[in-house]
Formats: structure tokens, C-alpha cells, sequence
């Protein structure tokens, strides 16, 4: 008679370091898949605040946009919060410059004097427009980090510029109607 173990082939089996090593090797890619995925959810969660943030700052800007068909925008400075945001509307008259819109344009004529020469610069009148700036801020708090969303526009008050551009037609209308001065030698008819 045989031994029965003797007829069966050898088993072989994985060893304690094979299985040791394994585990090692799984434990590694899945705390790097893992890594991954919480970067991915960070990422996702900064995406969608970034967002909410942004179409709270467009609503604001829009209402203000909004308001400019009723009448010329008001100075303001509000501050409110929406949830985990904190809003910042700020709506100033714009001041231009010491030049004025003259600066901005370059309106300036010149102006002749009886001999034909250039004289002095004489000024264009300039049109008072009602501008302002518009700016809104949407601010939040990102871990120890504080993030925020701007939008900056200008406005103007449409019915000041429509008056103003009206008195200067008839200003200029008026000066055509009326007659040219005499020149040097020629005398004025009665």
C-alpha cells in the first residue's frame, strides 16, 4: 500500500511575505485613488460656490441694470449676506477729471481771429453726463481662506445725456440762424 499524500502532487501556496506585499501594494493605490477622489470633490465643491458666487454677483449687477430703464441710478453702498455669501454693492457717481469729458475726447476748436490766424483755443462745451461706476463683490470662506467673485460696469444716466445733447442742437441752431458779423471795410446795412 502508498502513502496517500505521497501521490498527490505538490500544492504550492502563496507565502506570508507574497501576501504581506500584496496588501501593501493594494493599500497604496487605494489610498492614492482615494486621494484622488477627495481632490476631485474639493474641486467640484470650489467649482459650485465659484458659480453660485458669480450668478449673485451677475443678479445684483442685473438689478441694478435693470433699474436704469426707470431712471438714473442712485449712489449706494449696501452690504447683505445670501447664505454663505457676503454681498458688496457699491454704485458712486463717476468724477472725471479737471479736463472733463473735453479731456477724454479732445474737443477743442480753434478758433480765428480777423487777420485769419489761429487764435486762442476756445472750448467746446462739454456734456454732463451722469456717469457711475457699478461694482459688486461676492465674498466667501473656503477652509482658512477667504475667496470672493467680482463684476465692475459703468452707467449713465440716459435722460441727462438725451438733455444735453438737445440744448447743445439748439444752441447750435441758434448760432446758424443768426447773421455773420461784418468783416474789416464793410459796413453793417440798417
Amino acid at each position: 500500500m502508498s502513502d496517500p499524500l505521497e501521490e498527490e502532487p505538490a500544492r504550492r501556496g502563496f507565502t506570508l511575505l507574497e501576501v504581506l506585499v500584496a496588501v501593501a501594494l493594494l493599500g497604496v493605490v487605494v489610498s492614492v485613488l482615494a486621494r484622488s477622489a477627495i481632490e476631485g470633490m474639493s474641486y467640484e465643491g470650489d467649482a459650485t460656490r465659484r458659480t453660485r458666487a458669480s450668478l449673485i454677483a451677475d443678479r445684483a449687477l442685473w438689478g441694478v441694470e435693470a433699474g436704469l430703464r426707470l431712471g438714473p441710478p442712485q449712489a449706494v453702498h449696501e452690504e447683505s449676506e445670501e447664505g454663505e455669501f457676503q454681498v458688496m454693492l457699491d454704485v458712486q457717481p463717476l468724477e472725471l477729471g479737471p479736463g472733463g469729458l473735453d479731456a477724454l475726447l479732445g474737443a477743442r476748436e480753434e478758433t480765428k481771429d480777423a487777420h485769419g490766424s489761429a487764435g486762442a483755443e476756445a472750448p467746446v462745451p462739454a456734456v454732463a453726463l451722469a456717469l457711475f461706476r457699478v461694482f459688486v463683490q461676492v465674498n466667501w470662506v473656503e477652509g482658512l481662506r477667504e475667496l470672493s467673485v467680482t463684476r465692475s460696469t459703468f452707467a449713465y444716466d440716459a435722460s441727462a445725456a438725451a438733455q444735453a445733447l438737445s440744448s447743445e442742437d439748439e444752441k447750435k441752431v441758434g448760432e446758424e440762424n443768426r447773421p455773420p458779423p461784418p468783416s474789416e471795410g464793410e459796413e453793417e446795412e440798417p
